[in-house]
Parts: structure tokens; sequence; C-alpha cells
């Protein structure tokens, strides 16, 4: 496996966060739960889970998704809540990464009658019918033609704990693309 080489013409402060965001994604309990929920069966026979895969976990995410290592380790704080959206933006600035590319240009399709979404012309999650509060957000996304952010659309208000729960529960087995809270529990946002 090849050896990280941070980047060396970033600024102080932006270096020491990403350094910090590293060690925290490398911990044993953080890293084996992005392994588990992150990484497709294909992955993870890439990378079979061992104790270096997992104290790398930042520099195999950037391996496997063709990203830079600082890139990897925001995308993967953001993943494990370390960080919210608007760090996540804004280190993706620090760094230079455009934030247009957040984006895919091809977008998902949610069919509520078979339970199935489908990407780039992939079945990439399968929703049961009880599933109510995940058909929900899908069915949101759908009808407003996937903007990348949308107002929360689960009844009840901003409550954090449900919306949190509906998109972990919609993130399981995915791995091309992911959602999001806003960390408000006003919004919820996808992302490839």
């Amino acid at each position: 496996m090849p050896t990280p080489k941070p980047r060396t013409d970033l600024p102080d402060d932006v270096a020491g966060k990403l350094a910090d965001l590293y060690q925290q994604l490398s911990t044993p309990v953080i890293a084996c739960k992005l392994y588990a929920e992150l990484l497709s069966d294909k992955e993870k026979k890439r990378f079979p889970e061992t104790s270096e895969v997992l104290l790398r976990m930042p520099l195999v995410f950037a391996e496997l998704r063709g990203l830079s290592v600082e890139l990897a380790s925001i995308e993967l704080a953001l993943e494990a809540s370390f960080i919210d959206y608007g760090t996540h933006r804004s280190l993706r600035r620090q760094i230079g990464e455009p934030l247009d590319e957040l984006q895919s240009k091809v977008i998902p399709d949610w069919d509520p009658d078979t339970g199935k979404l489908v990407f780039e012309g992939e079945i990439v999650r399968k929703v049961s019918g009880r599933a109510e509060n995940v058909r929900i957000v899908l069915g949101s996304f759908q009808e407003l033609g996937w903007p990348s952010l949308i107002d929360n659309p689960l009844p009840g208000g901003a409550d954090s704990n449900k919306l949190r729960e509906t998109i972990r529960t919609l993130n399981k087995g995915l791995s091309v693309i992911r959602f999001y809270a806003d960390g408000k529990a006003k919004g919820v946002l996808w992302q490839y």
C-alpha cells in the first residue's frame, strides 16, 4: 500500500485540521464502521479488512475512489459526523477542490412502486415498503428533480434524531452516492 504524501502547500491551520481528521478516522472503531458501511463488496475484496487497512482508512478510501488523501479525509470526516456540511464545504475550498464537483451530472431515479433507487443504470438500493421515512426522503428528491439539497421532508419538523436515523438507514449499503443531514435537521443533501 502506498504511503500518503501530505500536501506541503497548505496553510498550517488547514494542514493541522486535516492531520487531526486523518488520525481520528484511523482509530479502529471509526475505521471499522467506515469500512463496513462505505466500501462495496468489490472494494472489500481489493482491500481485505486488516489492521493495516483500518489504520490507513483515509488512504485506502483515497485510492479506491481516486481522491487525494486530503479530500478523502474530508469526505470520511463528514460521513463519520466529525464535521458538519458547512465545515466540509469550507475545507474543500481551502484545499482547492471545486464545490461544483460535489454533484454528479447523472442523477438518481427513485421508483416508489418497485422500491428501487437506480443510479447510472444500476440498482444501488432496494427499499422496503415499511421504510416510510426513507421513502418520504427519496420521494421528495425525485419530485424536485434531485437538487443537491432539499428541505427536511419528514413529518414532525426539525427532529435531528429522526432525520439522522432515516439517513443512516438510507445510506446502508450505498457506496456510489450518499445522503447527509445539513447539521440543523432542516435539510437533506445527496452527493456522488
